[in-house]
């Protein structure tokens, strides 16, 4: 399902980010874009967009680091409590 993310804000519960290393790091070298990270998580709660309440965020673009980044560090396999998205954006509150 697809759930655009200006129309909707998620609260991602109980959170592991996860990569496909190998794939990354070919994109980061020049290689074409294509799916090799995402969030597991144990719930998903979908709400209304809401005003931004700060948090800091975690991002990923292979283009820009082959891994998961949060607070500048390599994030891969790090696990959060909770994690709001905020239009295209992550953030641990």
């Amino acid at each position: 399902m697809y759930l655009d993310p200006s129309e909707v804000k998620l609260v991602l519960g109980g959170c592991l980010l996860k990569n496909y290393k190998k794939t990354a790091q070919r994109i980061y070298d020049g290689s074409n874009k294509t799916v090799c990270s995402w969030v597991i998580c144990d719930n998903i709660t979908i709400n209304e967009p809401t005003p931004h309440l700060g948090g800091k965020v975690i991002s990923y673009n292979p283009k820009l680091k082959p891994y998961w980044v949060y607070e500048g560090n390599d994030a891969d396999n790090f696990t959060f409590e909770t994690i709001i998205s905020d239009g295209g954006e992550l953030f641990v509150i």
